[in-house]
């Protein structure tokens, strides 16, 4: 059950699909709020099915705060 979601969209910059570099914008902001949240980082460039977990993770908990990059 994640108290913080955190998105990492699909960009213009992607190739094929797939992006050349991590997501670190997300990375950085999970860093800071581990220790006090649970975290579930959803990757739109690996996740076809994101919206599905998405809406499972939203039906487990209300979560403080969804932040996307």
């Amino acid at each position: 059950m994640a108290e913080v979601i955190l998105i990492y969209p699909i960009t213009t910059l992607d190739k094929k699909g797939y992006s050349i570099g991590l997501p670190l914008s997300i990375l950085n902001l999970a860093t800071l709020l581990y220790k006090k949240y649970s975290i579930k980082i959803i990757d739109q460039r690996v996740d076809r099915k994101w919206k599905i977990t998405l809406r499972e993770e939203l039906k487990k908990e209300k979560p403080v705060c969804v932040g996307i990059s």
